[in-house]
């Protein structure tokens, strides 16, 4: 199989990811993101079971842990500032995950581990597909047109 091109459309977590793996297996990525930008905002994302061995596979756990938020946990207080509820990180009720991350904080991470292999075009976005026997046309916002091989 000669033409192994994939375009992606989303540059966020799901997106970087899939192109990481998609590359490694010696596919020619491309992922396209509407915003002009990585969108580096968010809030807290977990790290646990399938998505901390995926990042392990990927060699970017210890990245993660770098950035971890280092909640320690979680306390309610009322108008006078007094503790009327209480979940530190290392109780059984926790709502504090051991490795937890910035949702920008991952996209950063995902984007820098795949960006010199993978081509990132920010600013533009799908707007047509028109699949044919052997290819499909994909139309951008921008005017773009490119043209990718069906293998299937």
């Amino acid at each position: 199989m000669k033409d192994k091109k994939i375009l992606v459309s989303g540059a966020s977590i799901a997106g970087p990811t899939l192109a990481y793996w998609l590359d490694r297996y010696g596919f020619e990525v491309t992922v396209i993101e509407r915003a002009a930008a990585l969108r580096l905002g968010g809030q807290n994302i977990d790290v646990k079971g399938p998505a901390k061995e995926i990042a392990l596979k990927m060699g970017i756990l210890e990245e993660i842990r770098a950035h971890n938020t280092t909640e320690i946990g979680l306390r309610f207080v009322n108008s006078d500032n007094h503790t009327i509820a209480e979940f530190p990180s290392d109780s059984s009720m926790s709502m504090t995950q051991e490795l937890e991350i910035l949702r920008g904080d991952l996209v950063k991470i995902l984007y820098d581990l795949t960006a010199k292999r993978v081509e990132y075009i920010f600013g533009d976005h799908i707007i047509d597909l028109i699949e044919s026997e052997n290819e499909v046309k994909v139309d951008f916002a921008s005017g773009k047109r490119i043209s990718l091989t069906l293998w299937l």
